[in-house]
């Protein structure tokens, strides 16, 4: 597996865990959290009936956690992230390595893609 390969699989993943928060529409809403408690509430008018609560929480941290990595931020981390392999296209690049150390703990990283 090249780091090419190896990231794009990550992004592969990322996508996969946000796509089922898209709408009808395929569009996806920001989430926000509460001011106080432990809320995270979907930004925007809801469709008809639907709550906007998407998760709640024991704390304010934790639901400010949840709504910073909302799935339509995701999903744009992901475009971009692919644009950027398109773009550069030099697997060697230092940048490439750099992206995959979140990934360091996977099965899969390969200790020579530390930068």
């Amino acid at each position: 597996m090249t780091l090419t390969e190896f990231l794009t699989a990550r992004i592969d993943e990322d996508e996969a865990a946000a796509r089922p928060f898209r709408n009808a529409l395929g569009d996806v809403k920001p989430w926000r959290c509460d001011e106080v408690g432990g809320k995270v509430r979907q930004v925007g008018q809801q469709e008809f009936g639907l709550p906007d609560v998407v998760s709640e929480s024991d704390t304010h941290l934790t639901a400010v956690h949840i709504a910073r990595h909302d799935p339509a931020r995701i999903l744009a981390e992901c475009e971009a992230k692919r644009q950027l392999i398109e773009r550069v296209g030099n697997p060697d690049w230092a940048g490439f390595r750099i992206l995959a150390l979140p990934h360091a703990d996977h099965p899969d990283y390969r200790p020579e893609w530390r930068p």
